[in-house]
């Protein structure tokens, strides 16, 4: 956000800086004497680490508004109102702006520099881009901890901003001072009741609660903390902005650490530390504190240039959205489900969900039976003595039954909806209520809603899910939300966010999933030698089978070829049939140049090929000095393809890629990913998300494949590129995969490594 009124640097009449920056506070906070002017300063790395306790940015005990203004709408202005008048901060408020003697009454410092040392925990800089640096710098020489920077117009709009954001960072790095932000809509810890915000819209954040939000960008977020007009409690809200210094992943370990605090929803659009991050998801895992996530960037057109199928697959929304699964995030479309999801978490009873759905339409219950069911959820079956009280309360002509109708004779009779709740939550084989409402009647809903939500009070883990489809909100609506029920909006929502819920139960349930997985950048080996570099950046299949070998990978026997009659004589040695392949670093997909013949069964017929294949290579504009010769390999056994892949991502680091291979792999575009390594029980679950897994299962009476060879290759793989530390990319593709007890081979394979000129 670019304030719309620029307040003239208070650095600017502030004496010059020192070599180094003062930043004493942390001895204070931490029992030492407090220190004056002349103490000596303290190292900055020594300041940085006793400062990354995010406490005294939530709540912190003083604050500086630097640019301070007394003009209504002006940016300044509506971080000091937010602050002096709709918080609840009790602490010391110093008000920096050059050309005031006072704001309200309150005095103004004419500049930074005037301000008591090593005395203020948080300074909001509300200044113009141009005077954001000197400021920050300003601050850190008078031992600030902390700086939210409001201010737009920076590192996402151009070269001079990257440079000013590069300098904010040297200022971090040098004194200790931890920033958030910039272009950032500040901070609003609303349990607190602390908004150190720029946003006019902060005054009204009043209701508080167990869900924490972390953004990067602010209009989400402003839209996400309005879903508190509908009941939702929403305790925190820290926006990263453009994350020079604190970033997501230091927000949500903090909201694991807040007691308070019982889900944490984020909207991402980037990962400064993706490691980082999964390792504050596990610790929220850990402790039962779920994470749901809206991932945006879901397509990345600079993939599709790549040259391997994994690399055209994997672009960095869909990579991020699978490891975040794994690694136990609840990932959601949009802010919507985020907030509906992160409310029904909040919620969670944990366990078997075992839904019964009750509502006054039979239509509206029909159709939340067919969403429940096609997203798997089965309904919870009633026990015969709750099938007799219901019976004895509904009206003559209503079926007890799961799904229940208690027909429009409950307007009437209000006590139905009140017995049948009831009944229904004293029944241990029931712990969720859907109550579907599709339309709204007035008064009686209200009284219908609070009769439904009895249910609540009759066992512990009892919950109501309502979904309100009417489009007129009523008192119906406000009487689910009162009782801390938000109602969905959409039954698919509903049927999917319980599903969720499911899934996370049994994310939590496998141990496995929860063990630290985010070393995958370690350092290689002594062992491992670094793999030859090619202009091209790849090599060919004969030296890439060659290193997989050596790492234990099975491939099928074969032999470089130089000439036709080598070629014959190789085949005539492993015996026919066999495959004939173009060896050349410049073909990465032999199948689409036609640079592949299977099935050859005689040394004829390698004749005919080898000058087929020439031609064909050709006619793709393959030059003969960048053609080895012609690979031939006995053909290998009917089986299972795969595509199987190693490769390095840029924020989570080492990525495993699984999934349908063969000719049909950007077809059928059926691939997975996952950071290693893998236990058994994440391998068949990471499989079991494909739509080829009943391949794998042993469909139609096939036998199962051969799963813990797959899991040994791909354990192969990730030693094999963690060791070389020039090799971006290994991917089989297929890698064919026999029964059980018979393995797998590697049937094709390309080693990508670094370019030489890049390192």
């Amino acid at each position: 956000m670019t304030p719309s009124e620029h307040v003239r640097s208070p650095s600017a009449i502030s004496p010059a800086r020192d070599s180094c920056c003062r930043v004493t506070c942390w001895a204070r906070r931490n029992g030492a004497p407090e220190p004056d002017d002349g103490d000596p300063l303290v190292p900055a790395a020594e300041a940085r680490a006793a400062v990354t306790d995010l406490a005294g940015l939530l709540a912190p005990s003083s604050i500086a508004i630097i640019g301070a203004s007394a003009t209504a709408g002006a940016p300044g202005r509506d971080v000091y109102e937010n602050i002096a008048h709709h918080s609840k901060f009790d602490g010391e408020l110093f008000l920096v702006n050059p050309a005031r003697a006072e704001i309200d009454g309150r005095r103004c410092y004419r500049a930074i520099s005037e301000l008591p040392a090593n005395s203020i925990d948080v300074a909001v800089v509300v200044v113009g881009v141009q005077d954001v640096v000197s400021s920050v710098e300003q601050c850190a020489e008078r031992g600030v901890r902390f700086a939210i920077i409001p201010t737009g117009g920076m590192g996402e709009l151009g070269s001079a901003g990257k440079l000013a954001e590069a300098r904010l960072r040297e200022v971090v790095a040098e004194s200790g001072i931890r920033l958030y932000g910039p272009n950032c809509p500040g901070l609003s810890n609303v349990n607190d009741g602390i908004f150190m915000s720029v946003s006019p819209s902060a005054r009204s954040d009043t209701l508080g609660g167990s869900i924490g939000l972390v953004t990067q960008g602010g209009a989400l977020g402003r839209n996400a903390m309005q879903y508190m007009d509908q009941g939702l409690g929403i305790g925190c809200w820290l926006s990263a902005g453009n994350e020079v210094d604190l970033e997501l992943s230091e927000f949500v370990a903090h909201l694991v650490a807040d007691p308070r605090i019982a889900v944490i929803a984020c909207v991402i659009e980037g990962f400064q530390d993706g490691s980082g991050f999964l390792r504050a998801v596990l610790e929220a895992g850990a402790v039962g504190k779920p994470v749901v996530a809206v991932v945006l960037g879901q397509s990345d057109v600079g993939a599709r240039a790549a040259e391997s199928h994994t690399a055209h697959l994997a672009g960095s929304g869909r990579v991020a959205e699978a490891v975040l699964r794994q690694h136990g995030v609840v990932v959601v479309p949009d802010v919507t489900e985020l907030m509906e999801q992160s409310a029904l978490l909040a919620r969670r009873t944990g366990g078997q969900i075992r839904p019964c759905v009750v509502s006054f339409s039979g239509g509206a219950a029909v159709g939340a039976v067919d969403a429940l069911a096609g997203e798997g959820l089965e309904l919870a079956e009633l026990g015969p003595r709750t099938l007799s009280q219901l019976t004895a309360v509904l009206p003559s002509f209503a079926t007890a039954a799961n799904p229940l109708d208690l027909t429009m004779e409950v307007f009437r009779r209000t006590e139905i909806a009140r017995d049948s709740a009831a009944i229904l939550g004293r029944d241990p084989g029931v712990n969720t209520l859907v109550v579907p409402v599709p339309a709204d009647y007035g008064e009686i809903t209200r009284t219908f809603a609070r009769e439904v939500m009895g249910f609540e009070s009759e066992a512990a883990g009892n919950r109501v899910v309502p979904v309100w489809t009417s489009p007129r909100r009523g008192g119906g609506n406000e009487e689910f939300e009162r009782h801390g029920a938000m109602p969905f909006s959409r039954m698919s929502g509903l049927a999917r966010a319980l599903r969720r819920c499911q899934e996370y139960e049994r994310w939590r349930a496998r141990p496995a999933t929860r063990r630290s997985r985010t070393d995958s950048a370690e350092p290689p080996s002594e062992r491992g030698r670094a793999a030859p570099r090619r202009d091209i950046g790849e090599l060919t299949e004969v030296a890439a089978k060659a290193l997989l070998a050596e790492y234990q990978v099975p491939v099928p026997a074969g032999e470089l070829a130089e000439s036709p009659r080598a070629a014959a004589q190789v085949a005539e040695r492993i015996g026919f049939p066999v495959v004939m392949k173009v060896a050349s670093a410049a073909i990465a997909h032999k199948t689409d140049v036609g640079a592949v013949a299977t099935d050859v069964g005689s040394v004829a017929a390698v004749h005919d090929q080898w000058t087929a294949l020439m031609a064909a290579s050709g006619d793709a504009g393959i030059r003969t000095g960048d053609i080895a010769g012609l690979l031939v390999e006995q053909q290998a056994a009917v089986g299972v393809d795969l595509l199987v892949a190693v490769r390095r991502d840029p924020t989570f680091g080492r990525i495993v890629a699984l999934g349908l291979g063969g000719v049909f792999t950007e077809v059928l575009n059926d691939v997975t990913f996952a950071v290693p390594p893998m236990a058994a029980d994440e391998l068949r679950a990471l499989l079991a998300d494909l739509a080829g897994w009943p391949l794998l299962e042993g469909a139609r009476g096939r036998p199962p494949a051969d799963l813990d060879a797959l899991a040994e290759v791909v354990t192969r793989l990730d030693e094999l590129i963690s060791q070389h530390p020039d090799i971006t990319e290994v991917e089989i593709n297929p890698l064919r995969l026999y029964p059980v007890g018979e393995g797998a081979v590697a049937l094709d394979a390309l080693i990508t490594a670094r370019d030489p000129v890049a390192g």
